[in-house]
């Protein structure tokens, strides 16, 4: 039994807080000028509690010298006063970026876009942020949103193919991905979400999407990964020993490797080759039963029945304590 990973996609999965760029930080230098400035902005506050402008002076005040809390607190004070400014609501979710607050960024994003709906990077960011905190219905809507504003955004066909892919709606997915594909011809992720589909539903088509994501990042675990599975799972065992030998020459711990190399090399029945890998595999992982039962096999057929009888023995005390 080779051991593979259940939820692959998951591994793309990491958070992508987004970088916004209306404000820049100036250097530290300005420390000194910024706290006249700051008791300025905070005497027109005082004077006029309720105008905004001196509460978003004083905001990016406090930013330039990265006292990011109280100018958020001074930023949620403008956009209170004045709720029609859609670069006060973009400054605001800059900042809760940089806390990171990714909820207030969301919330900061969704005003703007209410102020201004014809443009087209925020609704986008917002779909991808969205994606990333699994809402998927408010991540259909503004990605859909993105791409109606401009239908040759690569990225927002990207990510509305990969919220198919996770609502399980594979023929959904892959039409979105090839359209990345369509606009960008050396998208990696889509290349190798496209694989990924392809595979599931064991269409040969996948080696060729895999082999294109590898042509752009020869080096890739991930897509070497996944192309070495493909080929396991098609009993082209050599083909997938190969991607996952490349694998250990990077990352010798990478994931199940290891272990993989050592079921291959034993269903090709190259028992020799094969028990290192099983070796390494339980020192990685010395819990799992797995490849105790493998090598168990291997040392089987190569009539050492006491080695047998001890990884045997072993897998199974692994499996009880497992129930």
């Amino acid at each position: 039994m080779i051991l593979k990973i259940r939820n692959f996609t998951g591994l793309f999965g990491l958070l992508l807080l987004l970088t916004f760029t209306s404000c820049k930080q100036k250097n530290a230098g300005e420390k000194g000028e910024s706290k006249e400035q700051l008791a300025e902005y905070t005497e027109a506050i005082e004077k006029s509690p309720n105008k905004p402008q001196a509460y978003i002076e004083r905001a990016r005040a406090y930013y330039k010298t990265n006292q990011l809390e109280p100018a958020i607190r001074d930023m949620e004070k403008a956009v209170s006063l004045d709720t029609t400014k859609a670069e006060n609501y973009l400054l605001l979710a800059e900042m809760y970026e940089k806390r990171p607050y990714v909820k207030g960024v969301i919330y900061a994003l969704e005003k703007a876009v209410e102020i201004d709906p014809k443009d087209k990077d925020n609704a986008k960011k917002l779909g991808i942020l969205n994606f990333q905190v699994k809402n998927r219905d408010a991540s259909f809507k503004y990605l859909n949103m993105a791409l109606r504003l401009d239908p040759t955004d690569a990225e927002a066909f990207y990510y509305r193919g990969y919220n198919y892919r996770e609502v399980e709606m594979p023929e959904k997915a892959i039409e979105n991905f090839q359209r990345a594909l369509d606009l960008k011809p050396d998208y990696f992720n889509a290349f190798l979400q496209m694989g990924l589909l392809h595979a599931e539903k064991k269409d040969k088509k996948a080696e060729g999407y895999y082999s294109s994501a590898l042509r752009l990042q020869p080096n890739n675990l991930k897509a070497l990964y996944a192309r070495g599975m493909f080929y396991h799972e098609n009993d082209s065992f050599q083909k997938a020993i190969t991607d996952f030998e490349k694998i250990l020459t990077f990352d010798p711990d990478f994931l199940t490797t290891q272990y993989n190399i050592g079921y291959n090399y034993y269903l090709l029945k190259e028992y020799q080759k094969a028990i290192p890998y099983l070796t390494k595999a339980i020192q990685l992982h010395p819990e799992n039963p797995h490849p105790y039962k493998t090598r168990a096999l291997c040392y089987a057929a190569m009539k050492r029945t006491q080695e047998a009888a001890e990884d045997n023995k072993r897998a199974q005390e692994l499996e009880g304590e497992k129930k």
